[in-house]
């Protein structure tokens, strides 16, 4: 059980901190490293965007925290609600990269390889995913609440 423990002590706890930390660099334009009103003149469409994906991270972390407490509860919703968590987060990441290609024209391929903080997170939630399934088959049986 120190996988679960993990997940339920550390990783969802961290995602959800990290998450508030991106809501607020998205909505604040800190995405940019400095170059943020440089982007918005040139792209209005980001700003909108950021705003409304800077939400999104608020509300994925409170997500996180009420899937860490159905899991601490054993409840039997919470693996697949963990799962949605993690697919939603990829699902996130991958039309973020869409828009910012659509809005500024830049190749998906190109915004993927700009963003790698970004990929990293996709990759690191798939992840976790693959490594989960078999873990959570192993231990179904204990999430009945």
């Amino acid at each position: 059980m120190k996988w679960y423990k993990f997940i339920i002590y550390f990783q969802l706890f961290a995602f959800a901190v990290l998450t508030v930390v991106d809501g607020v660099r998205y909505m604040n334009g800190m995405i940019y490293e400095g170059y943020a009103r440089q982007v918005y003149l040139m792209y209005p469409g980001m700003q909108t965007m950021d705003v409304i994906f800077g939400i999104f991270c608020f509300l994925m972390a409170g997500y996180a925290i009420y899937v860490r407490q159905g899991l601490a509860n054993f409840k039997a919703a919470s693996v697949k609600q963990y799962y949605a968590f993690l697919i939603v987060g990829i699902a996130y990441s991958l039309l973020y990269m869409a828009v910012v290609s659509g809005v500024t024209g830049v190749p998906i391929g190109s915004v993927l390889r700009m963003n790698a903080g970004i990929t990293a997170n996709i990759g690191i939630r798939v992840g976790i995913i693959f490594a989960n399934i078999t873990y959570f088959k192993k231990r179904g049986h204990l999430f009945v609440n």
